[in-house]
C-alpha cells in the first residue's frame, strides 16, 4: 500500500505496519472471494479467534459457493455452532443460493454488486469490493470511526453531520490515493483493533502518529465523544414458546416489530398477546407454564417480557397457530439446539426460562 512515493508520509508507514504486522487470519493465506466473504460473516459479533477454527472447518467441509447454497440445515448448524446468530449462517447460505443460481457462480466485483447479495450490508459490501474488486470505497466499522476521530479530535462527535461528514471525507481522499484499496481498508481496521483502542490507546506504536490531532491536543482519551445517549423507553412484549409433542420448538424470521428481519421466537406486543393466547388456548394449544419480568434491554428500550410456553399437541393447533400468529413459515428446531439458532439474547433468555418450566 505504497499511497505516496516518500516514505517519510504517514499514511505510507501505515501500509508498511500493516504488511509487517498484520494478524495472519487463515482467509489472509489465499485469498478468494468466497473464503473472505465466510469470514466477514462469520466474524459479525465474534471474535476473529472463535471465528479462525471455524471458518476452516466450513471450508473443508463446502469448498466453494456451490456447496454451501445446497449444504442442509443440519450441516450448516454444525458448523456453527459456537458462533451464535445462527440467523448469519441462514443469510450466508441465501448468499450463497443468490450467487450460485443468480449469478451463475459468478462472485461480485463492485460495491452496488455486493449490495445486491441477500444479508450483505454496506459494511461487508465494501470492504469484499475493495479487497476483490480495486473499488475505492472506503469501509467503516467502530474501529475506523475511533481513529479517523481522534485524528482530527472531532469533539463535536462522529455521530453527528458535520462528523460524519468530515470521517468520509478524509477516508475517501486517503483510499483515492491508495494502490491496494483492500488492503487500504484493512489497515485502517486491524489499527483501530490493536493499536488505536478504545482504552490504554499504544499511541507510541501508531504509524499515522504525527497527523493525530488528538494526540498533539494530549486528548486520545476524549476521543470519540460517547453517543448522546436517547430516552429509555418502556417496552412490555409476550414471547412464545411454541413446543410440538416431539418436543421441538417453533423458530421463524420476524417481519415487524423491535427484531425484525431477525431470527427467533414469535414475538408480540402485550396488547395483542392476551388475544392471540385464548384463540390458540382454544383451538387446542395447550398453556404449560408461563415466566414473567424477565428484563432486557435493547438500544433505548427496557424489556419486561412474560414468556408463555404452550404445547401444541394437534395438527389443527399446529395450524392454527400458523394463521392467528401470521406466519408463513415456522421451522422446528430441537429445544436443546434453539439458542444456537436465534438471533438475540432476548429469545435466549426466554428458552432459558421456558427450560427450567414443567
Amino acid at each position: 500500500m505504497d499511497l505516496m512515493p516518500h516514505s517519510d508520509d504517514p499514511w505510507v508507514k501505515l501500509g508498511h505496519w500493516f504488511r509487517d504486522t498484520h494478524s495472519a487470519w487463515p482467509w489472509r493465506t489465499r485469498r478468494t472471494p468466497y473464503g473472505s466473504w465466510v469470514a466477514e460473516v462469520m466474524s459479525q459479533q465474534t471474535g476473529l479467534g472463535v471465528v479462525a477454527p471455524r471458518w476452516q472447518e466450513l471450508m473443508d467441509e463446502l469448498p466453494d459457493v456451490a456447496s454451501l447454497a445446497a449444504c442442509h440445515d443440519e450441516v450448516l448448524r454444525r458448523l456453527w455452532a459456537g458462533l451464535g446468530y445462527y440467523a448469519r449462517a441462514r443469510n450466508l447460505r441465501r448468499g450463497a443460493q443468490h450467487i450460485a443460481l443468480d449469478r451463475h457462480g459468478a462472485f461480485p466485483t463492485t460495491y452496488a454488486q455486493w449490495l445486491e447479495v441477500p444479508g450483505c450490508g454496506p459494511y461487508t459490501a465494501a470492504i469484499l469490493a475493495s479487497l476483490h474488486g480495486q473499488q475505492r470505497v472506503p469501509c467503516i466499522d467502530g474501529n475506523v470511526v475511533r481513529v479517523v476521530s481522534r485524528l482530527l479530535d472531532l469533539r463535536e462527535g462522529t455521530h453527528s453531520p458535520s462528523g460524519r461528514a468530515s470521517t468520509l471525507g478524509l477516508l475517501e481522499a486517503e483510499i483515492e490515493r491508495a494502490q491496494e484499496p483492500g488492503t487500504f481498508n484493512e489497515a485502517m481496521m486491524e489499527l483501530g483493533q490493536r493499536i488505536c483502542r478504545k482504552t490504554k490507546p499504544l499511541c507510541q506504536a501508531c504509524p499515522l502518529g504525527q497527523l493525530c490531532l488528538a494526540r498533539s491536543r494530549d486528548a486520545v482519551e476524549m476521543s470519540p465523544p460517547p453517543r448522546p445517549r436517547r430516552a429509555k423507553v418502556s417496552t412490555p412484549l409476550t414471547l412464545l414458546v411454541l413446543r410440538r409433542s416431539s418436543g421441538e420448538v417453533a423458530l421463524l424470521r420476524r417481519t415487524s416489530g423491535l427484531l425484525r428481519d431477525t431470527f427467533g421466537l414469535p414475538i408480540l406486543s402485550r396488547d395483542m398477546a392476551d388475544t392471540a393466547l385464548q384463540y390458540l388456548e382454544a383451538k387446542g394449544a395447550r398453556p404449560v407454564a408461563v415466566a414473567t419480568d424477565l428484563a432486557h434491554s435493547i438500544t433505548h428500550h427496557v424489556i419486561t417480557a412474560t414468556v408463555w410456553t404452550l404445547s401444541l399437541r394437534s395438527v389443527r393447533a399446529l395450524q392454527f397457530a400458523s394463521d392467528v400468529l401470521q406466519i408463513d413459515s415456522i421451522e422446528w428446531c430441537p429445544f436443546d439446539e434453539a439458542p444456537a439458532c436465534v438471533a438475540s439474547s432476548l429469545d435466549r433468555k426466554a428458552l432459558l426460562a421456558a427450560s427450567g418450566l414443567p
